[in-house]
C-alpha cells in the first residue's frame, strides 16, 4: 500500500511553490476558503463548491480539480448551500477551454486572483475554494465544536489525492493567507460578523483546519491507521452520500452516476492494496 507524507510549506507564496518543486512533491494544494464580494468581479461565477487552478494548469491539475469539487459536492451540508450562480448542478465552466467535462473548476487568467498561488509549481496544483465564511449559516458550521463540515472537507481532500497519486509521496500543503513572510499579519477573509465563532477563526484558521484533517488521514493510510476509525476512504461515500437528493434532469443524473463511479472505483482500489499486504 502506498504511503504518503505530509510538508506544509510557508513564507510568501512563491517561495512556497519553489520550495516544493525542490523537494519533488507529487502534487500540490494551496487551500482557501471562499468569500462573497459583491463589488469584485472576479467573484461573480464563483460558488461554494469552487477549485481554481492556474492560468498554465496542467490537464492533470483541472482534472483532480473537478474530482475535489465532486466530493465536495456530495458532502450534506454542501447539498443546501447558497450558490452565487447556479444553473441546476452548479458551476460547471473552466474559463479559457470551457470543457463541460471539468466540474467545480475554475481556471484564472495570468495574474488574476489565485494564479500566482499556484503558477509557479512544476507538479499539480489546486486551490480549493469550498464554502461561504461571508455566509451566517455555513460560518456556524464551519466554527462548530463538532468540527463535521471541516472534517468533510478535509476526507474529501485526502480521497482526491489518493486517487490521484496512487503511487504516494510527498504531498505539499500552503495554508492560505497564513504564514507570509510579507504579509505575516494576514488570515484572510472575515466571518460573518453575525455567526458564532467562539475560536474567532477567519478564512485561514478554516484552511489550516482542512489541511490538518487531510494530513492526519494521509499519514494514516498505509501506516496502520487504526485509530482513523476504520479505512476513511471506505467510510467516507456513506457519511458525505447526499440523503434524498432528488434528480430532476438528466444531467444532474449524469453528474450523480459519475460521483457514484469514481467512490466505487477508489473504494475497490483501498480493498485490492489491503488484499496485496495481505499476501
Amino acid at each position: 500500500m502506498s504511503h504518503y507524507t505530509v510538508k506544509y510549506y510557508t513564507g510568501d507564496y512563491g517561495v512556497r511553490q519553489a520550495d516544493a518543486n525542490k523537494d519533488k512533491a507529487i502534487c500540490y494544494v494551496c487551500q482557501h476558503a471562499n468569500s462573497k464580494v459583491y463589488d469584485d468581479p472576479q467573484t461573480l461565477n464563483d460558488n461554494p463548491i469552487l477549485t481554481v487552478v492556474a492560468h498554465n494548469a496542467s490537464y492533470a491539475s483541472k482534472r483532480w480539480a473537478s474530482y475535489y469539487s465532486g466530493l465536495v459536492k456530495q458532502i450534506p451540508f454542501m447539498q443546501g448551500a447558497p450558490l452565487f450562480k447556479q444553473d441546476g448542478i452548479g458551476l460547471r465552466t473552466v474559463i479559457n477551454q470551457r470543457d463541460e467535462r471539468l466540474f467545480g473548476v475554475l481556471q484564472r487568467r495570468k495574474f488574476e486572483r489565485g494564479d500566482f498561488n499556484l503558477r509557479k509549481t512544476d507538479m499539480p496544483a489546486i486551490l480549493p475554494e469550498p464554502c461561504w465564511v461571508s455566509d451566517f449559516e455555513t460560518a456556524n458550521e464551519l466554527a462548530s465544536p463538532s468540527e463535521t463540515l471541516i472534517a468533510d472537507l478535509g476526507r474529501a481532500l485526502a480521497e482526491s489525492i489518493i486517487e490521484f497519486f496512487p503511487e504516494g509521496g510527498l504531498v505539499a500543503f500552503s495554508v492560505g493567507h497564513k504564514y507570509k513572510t510579507s504579509q505575516p499579519y494576514d488570515r484572510g477573509a472575515p466571518f460573518n460578523k453575525d455567526a458564532g465563532n467562539p475560536n474567532k477563526w477567519a478564512e485561514g484558521e478554516v484552511a489550516e483546519a482542512i489541511l490538518d484533517e487531510a494530513a492526519q488521514i494521509l499519514r494514516a493510510y498505509g501506516g496502520g491507521g487504526a485509530e482513523m476509525g476504520g479505512t476513511p476512504i471506505l467510510n467516507l461515500k456513506a457519511e458525505i452520500r447526499a440523503k434524498d437528493k432528488k434528480i430532476t434532469t438528466l444531467k444532474e443524473l449524469i453528474l450523480e452516476l459519475e460521483g457514484d463511479f469514481a467512490i466505487m472505483k477508489l473504494g475497490c482500489k483501498v480493498a485490492l492494496d489491503r488484499i496485496k499486504d495481505l499476501n
